[in-house]
């Protein structure tokens, strides 16, 4: 408790130290290749079934392939369960 000023100092140091590494990164930016990707994530109501997300799934599938001709793959994966739900 006597240098309780260390602690500015060290503060002080650590953040002069992180602005200058963080400089020196180089940033990452997508090639072109990759900004085509369009990812929706849908959720339903609680209580609602595995087949009546599915069926949604198949119609925003159906929607997608309709409203965008240049498309290559349309894909759709319907999770029997959130991962954060406990049973």
């Amino acid at each position: 408790m006597t240098r309780r000023w260390l602690g500015w100092v060290i503060l002080g140091g650590t953040m002069i130290l992180i602005f200058v590494v963080g400089s020196q990164l180089k940033s990452e930016l997508s090639p072109l290749e990759d900004r085509s990707w369009f990812r929706l994530i849908s959720t339903s109501p609680e209580g609602s079934s595995y087949e009546f997300m599915d069926n949604y799934m198949d119609k925003v599938a159906g929607l997608v392939a309709d409203s965008v001709p240049e498309r290559r793959i349309t894909l759709t994966i319907t999770a029997p369960s959130s991962p954060d739900q406990v049973l």
